[in-house]
């Protein structure tokens, strides 16, 4: 994608390698380049506008509720992201969030069991949905 003439903003997910993810420091960006990995940045898009980014997937439980594959990187140390993202943005300005793992519960997110590989697929992240809903008290 970065060798594209396109300017695109992207984030990893699930088939994405893991050095998609290094970017360890929450930042603004201030200029579009050609290619922006979005996962853990925000953007001022207009006055009191911004485009946050967290990227990642869901975990993979078998049957017996026991997890098979975990999600990258939505584990439980991961529960401030969503808070260290936001307060990059002045209070009272509005966010769009773009995330490749939605929060459980919410929308098309739910668990499904997978056809031929006896397993549940989460379509929805229970640490991505507390965080919004904390988020969502201060608001």
């Amino acid at each position: 994608m970065e060798q594209c003439e396109v300017p695109h903003i992207y984030l990893p997910g699930n088939h994405d390698p893991l050095y998609t993810y290094e970017a360890t420091d929450y930042r603004q960006l201030t200029e579009f380049e050609k290619s922006v990995n979005l996962h853990r940045r925000v953007m001022q898009l207009a006055p009191h506008l911004w485009l946050a980014g967290i990227g990642g997937s869901c975990y993979i439980r078998y049957k017996d509720n026991s997890i098979r594959d975990f999600g990258f990187p939505y584990k439980e140390e991961f529960t401030d992201d969503l808070h260290d993202l936001f307060a990059l943005i002045p209070e009272g300005d509005q966010v769009i969030l773009m995330t490749h793992v939605a929060p459980a519960t919410v929308g098309t997110a739910y668990a499904d069991l997978h056809p031929s590989m006896d397993v549940y697929i989460n379509y929805g992240s229970d640490v991505v949905y507390d965080q919004f809903c904390d988020l969502l008290q201060n608001v």
